[in-house]
């Protein structure tokens, strides 16, 4: 593998198209996770205002035909700026850098194992387990024993086969969501459960719509929740920033007055106070969005949460640029900021994608942002 000096490169673009999935008939949450064409215009524009030259190739499909073409393994590229989401499967996120790395071509963000995990939160929320990193109380309904007639109440099940059954039972509201989707794809308000006879309904729901999924079910973490971006891999991984979105549920922070006084807050009665599809897919016209703010960086407990979240993007050897998404299991001195989960490929859409808003908050600006991510690939592959 050549060496890449500090020079500009030649980079290969790979995302897919939103507006072109939805020509072959498909929804617009089934292609929610899917970069749409603005998003594209502003990644390629800012990696060609570092000077790059930059090349838009496609999606997975467009991908193995240029492999395929290629003269002897020879690719006209020094690094391949993956933004590929995947469409099917609980591990397409990973399929792009599984490819990539078959082929020994360098890329930018996680490998395909990264991905593959991060992507299930299941299997995520397990890891966490292991290194000690808090996450909520959880169980896992497997899409087998949903799809057997042999178990009645694969909700109830699933949480008594849990070692946090008690607690679980002991701690309604319970949420519910598909393991392995994103950008909230499948939540909706029906997800927060606040009895035990509306969980199996639920899950019903969720496996109906995602056919062969794991469903996950979680103690509701009430508390404050935060957004950490974090640029860098392993031992070199910092944080570059955190967001906080304040729920209209009793527990805003006290530097959020200002803003209540001025109106802006979510003040709606029956307004959500977690993320659905709904609200990030429309999010700016619907009249109820929470206010995102950056909070005070000496607070106790936004110190804690981005300690939390490096530790998680560390143990779950993320890479390059990424953000990691928390709430505090409570209100007060003794709230701990949980994982909710880890996105080794954030979103990118300037003003709206969180760490996009996360880094303009900081003073980065957008093509400094994706040059982060750049320059953490450029050491790993100098490093080879």
């Amino acid at each position: 593998m050549a060496k890449l000096s500090k020079r500009h490169l030649r980079i290969a673009y790979l995302t897919e198209n939103k507006e072109e999935y939805k020509t072959y008939g498909y929804s617009n949450e089934e292609c929610g996770e899917l970069n749409s064409e603005h998003a594209r215009s502003e990644v390629i524009s800012g990696l060609e205002a570092l000077g790059h030259n930059v090349e838009y190739v496609g999606d997975i499909k467009s991908l193995v035909i240029r492999l395929a073409q290629a003269d002897h393994g020879n690719f006209p590229w020094d690094l391949v700026f993956n933004d590929t989401s995947g469409f099917r499967g609980s591990a397409r996120e990973a399929q792009v850098p599984g490819l990539l790395e078959a082929y020994n071509i360098p890329f930018t963000f996680s490998n395909a194992s990264t991905f593959a995990t991060c992507l299930d939160k299941g299997i995520t929320k397990m890891a966490l387990e292991f290194y000690g990193i808090p996450t909520a109380p959880f169980a896992i309904i497997s899409s087998d024993s949903v799809n057997s007639k042999k178990y009645s109440k694969p909700a109830l099940r699933a949480i008594y086969e849990s070692k946090y059954s008690s607690e679980i039972l002991d701690s309604f509201p319970l949420f519910v969501k598909p393991a392995a989707e994103g950008t909230s794809k499948g939540i909706d308000p029906s997800c927060k459960v606040f009895k035990i006879h509306d969980l199996e309904t639920t899950v019903a729901d969720l496996c109906r719509q995602y056919t062969g999924q794991d469903i996950l079910i979680e103690t509701f973490l009430k508390g404050r929740e935060f957004t950490v971006g974090i640029a860098g891999s392993g031992e070199k991984s910092k944080v570059i920033g955190i967001l906080e979105t304040c729920w209209n549920n009793g527990g805003r922070s006290a530097h959020l007055q200002e803003h209540v006084q001025l109106g802006v807050t979510n003040s709606k009665p029956n307004a959500s106070d977690f993320f659905t599809f709904d609200l990030k897919d429309k999010w700016g016209s619907l009249g109820n969005e929470p206010v995102e703010m950056s909070p005070d960086p000496d607070d106790p407990e936004v110190r804690s949460a981005c300690e939390n979240a490096l530790k998680a993007w560390k143990a779950l050897k993320c890479r390059d640029l990424g953000r990691v998404d928390l709430r505090s299991d409570g209100f007060g001195a003794n709230a701990v900021p949980c994982v909710i989960e880890i996105n080794p490929l954030a979103g990118l859409t300037p003003g709206r994608s969180c760490l996009c808003v996360i880094a303009q908050n900081s003073g980065i600006s957008y093509p400094e942002l994706l040059d982060l991510a750049v320059e953490s690939a450029r050491e790993r592959i100098q490093a080879a």
